[in-house]
């Protein structure tokens, strides 16, 4: 299973501005301020449908992130927080790895909405001949599938990438293979596994491309590639512009339209590397990509603190009813 890891950000420098917004808003639909005892924060209670909490972050380069334990709640509270604060807001998504998307609010309305799973440029439709070596790669597929070869060689692939991997994560990989491992432990092996898989993606590409004799697949020498690709049209590069124009307030010094669309382009193994390239093009610190209200918990302060993140304030409802 994928992460579907989501985070919500309002470019205000002050966070008891947001803290307060936050609290009117959820008071004016019904909500009522809850207590938890000291040191017992809401954890699961927090997504059951009569609790919601919110982690709200001192601010980096102008934005307060706000983890919400309501996904559904966070898309709906962000045009209504930036309305509150005449600011942009930015929710941030990822859908189960496979794809990020974000959605940019300001207080006049939506102003971008970008899908990775629908706004890359696509080939176009496959040949007759293209689809007959379609049909080849999946028999052949399907017989190293069934045989167990696909199985032999992708452990042999991870044991060599385990080989690499630094001592404290050898030892973690054991813990976790014997049963041993905490929840803590886990969560960070799967961290370290989500930021380092990017680097090995073009070694996967090969080994599955070798492995199935697809040329399509293979990287040419010099690192370009010989799939074909579709010239975006007229319509889709004066969107792609538009996109530009409209997230160009947000850049930070330095970076250009051609460094943006570069990223909103890439395709990555995980979803969540591309948009840990996109964050901070705008000023958010990359880590979001890989955070949530729940997946907060996974992650010690120490870990926060490296990637410039700090939550300041929590705050926690419940149903008035």
């Amino acid at each position: 299973m994928g992460s579907f890891a989501y985070s919500l950000h309002a470019k205000c420098d002050d966070p008891d501005r947001v803290t307060g917004a936050i609290r009117r808003l959820l008071e004016q639909e019904g909500w009522q301020a809850a207590d938890s005892p000291p040191g017992e924060p809401l954890g699961e209670l927090a997504t059951e449908g009569n609790r919601r909490a919110f982690l709200i972050s001192a601010p980096v380069y102008g934005w307060v992130g706000v983890l919400d334990s309501d996904l559904a709640g966070a898309y709906s509270l962000a045009p209504q927080l930036a309305d509150q604060l005449r600011a942009y807001t930015m929710l941030c998504f990822v859908n189960d790895s496979d794809s990020w998307s974000y959605v940019l609010h300001r207080d006049d309305g939506l102003l971008d909405e970008f899908d990775s799973a629908g706004e890359v440029g696509e080939d176009g439709d496959l040949s007759d001949a293209e689809m007959v070596e379609l049909g080849q790669t999946m028999q052949q597929l399907q017989a190293k599938l069934t045989d167990g070869s696909l199985q032999q060689e992708m452990q042999r692939m991870s044991q060599e990438v385990l080989a690499q991997a630094p001592a404290e994560m050898q030892a973690l990989h054991a813990r976790i293979q014997q049963g041993q491992a905490s929840r803590e432990e886990v969560a960070r092996y799967r961290t370290w596994e989500l930021e380092e898989a990017p680097k090995h993606t073009e070694k996967i590409q090969q080994f599955v491309s070798q492995l199935l004799n697809v040329p399509a697949l293979k990287a040419a020498k010099g690192g370009k590639s010989k799939k074909r690709k579709r010239k975006p049209t007229k319509a889709e590069r004066a969107a792609a512009q538009q996109r530009a124009d409209n997230l160009r307030p947000l850049f930070v010094a330095g970076t250009t339209d051609e460094q943006f669309q570069e990223v909103l382009a890439e395709k990555a193994a995980f979803a969540e590397a591309a948009l840990a390239k996109f964050l901070p093009l705008v000023g958010i610190p990359g880590h979001y990509a890989f955070l949530s209200y729940d997946y907060h918990s996974e992650t010690t302060p120490e870990e926060l603190n490296a990637h410039g993140i700090r939550f300041a304030e929590q705050l926690q409802f419940e149903s008035a009813s």
